[in-house]
């Protein structure tokens, strides 16, 4: 379990260390394209959600990133099986060190961009594919463990982990 909480720490960490870094260091220098036209580092401060959805709404997201939070806390550390209703034959997928690796991705994420919203009122992003909306490393992270969990639940083999 130390492992998945470990997965977790360094997610936020390398988030909030890069955000540190590009807002009291290298704020001055920025935006700094590293490929022209491809690739940069711009800082943004976003209010709403993933591309900017729901602006200007920190309280809900706040809650909606809370929640997220205690249900992932709950399905790492809960011992009891868990039968999900949509997979009715399926049971204790949670258990799968893929999932709990995916669960841990999530949940570092949640929580990088919640203390932002609640220490600064935005999420700060500073990744910035010129053809995508600028994101920052915790949402790469949420991003990644939604895939891991979505392939997980797709391909699942019935009564496997």
């Amino acid at each position: 379990m130390q492992l998945y909480i470990l997965l977790a720490f360094f997610v936020v960490s390398l988030d909030q260390a890069a955000k540190y870094a590009l807002t009291k260091i290298f704020s001055g220098s920025l935006p700094f394209d590293v490929i022209q036209g491809v690739f940069g580092i711009n800082l943004v401060y976003n209010t709403g959600g993933a591309f900017s959805i729901f602006k200007n709404q920190q309280f809900f997201f706040i809650i909606i990133s809370c929640l997220s939070i205690f249900l992932i806390l709950y399905l790492l550390f809960e011992k009891k099986p868990i039968k999900y209703y949509w997979l009715s034959d399926i049971e204790n997928i949670r258990y799968s060190g893929t999932v709990k690796c995916a669960l841990s991705l999530v949940l570092g994420g949640a929580i990088g961009n919640l203390i932002d919203r609640v220490l600064y009122g935005h999420v700060i992003d500073f990744l910035d594919f010129k053809i995508w909306p600028v994101f920052n490393f915790a949402d790469t992270a949420i991003s990644i463990g939604i895939v891991i969990l979505f392939f997980k639940l797709v391909f699942i083999k019935r009564g496997g982990n």
